[in-house]
């Protein structure tokens, strides 16, 4: 989801150079707008699965996002990720996360 993407790039406390708002929004539209991008959209299943995880796993409002996310990749096909933070999906125990090492937001 293009929301987590600006929420993350922008935190201070993931990033020692985060993405200011501005510029935050201006990359997201740029992965948007991408030809070679696929677009994934919570629907239904995923709706479903993310209500299921929250009420399965006992998870709290910070997880609100990370839980839908994760419910859209599921509902997508999507077992594997890259990502900054593998334990925010190891609590589903079904993706295999790739932990990335933590740059800084302004890398290319």
């Amino acid at each position: 989801m293009l929301a987590e993407f600006v929420h993350v790039v922008s935190d201070a406390k993931r990033f020692s150079a985060p993405l200011a708002m501005p510029h935050a929004l201006e990359r997201a539209k740029a992965w948007w707008n991408a030809k070679d991008v696929t677009r994934l959209a919570p629907e239904d299943r995923a709706v479903s699965w993310y209500l299921d995880a929250m009420t399965k796993h006992q998870l709290g409002r910070k997880r609100i996002l990370d839980t839908l996310l994760a419910g859209t990749f599921r509902s997508a096909g999507v077992s594997s990720l890259l990502t900054l933070n593998p334990s925010d999906f190891a609590v589903f125990g079904e993706f295999t996360c790739v932990p990335l090492p933590a740059v800084s937001a302004g890398q290319s």
